[in-house]
């Protein structure tokens, strides 16, 4: 009977660890992207200040300049220009989504 009770004690934690795990908020779950990702943002906004335009998505040398994650140390951000004012980066965890983005005309990171 004790064995039994163990075991159901256990299968009842994991199964809470596992809900909550899954429903934590994305600034919770993607902190250290979301921390890289907000200095990128702000590079490439100072560099816009500073040439009147965003760096081009093939300019990879200014890219790399401006991003303080190095390539293949962890999830490199995508960067993509919407229009002349705007971009988004995504961080890109695999094949399938849900990807972490952050889009500057609604100035916030998500979920897509």
């Amino acid at each position: 009977m004790k064995i039994v009770k163990t075991v159901s004690i256990i299968s009842i934690s994991l199964v809470g660890l596992i809900f909550v795990w899954f429903n934590l908020t994305t600034s919770i779950l993607y902190h250290s992207e979301i921390k890289s990702g907000n200095q990128f943002i702000k590079n490439i906004l100072k560099y816009k200040k500073q040439t009147g335009h965003l760096p081009k998505e093939d300019d990879w040398e200014t890219l790399a300049k401006l991003n303080p994650i190095k390539p293949y140390e962890n999830f490199y951000p995508e960067y993509r220009i919407t229009d002349q004012d705007n971009f988004y980066l995504t961080f890109i965890e695999g094949f399938d989504p849900p990807y972490l983005q952050y889009d500057t005309e609604t100035k916030k990171w998500e979920k897509k």
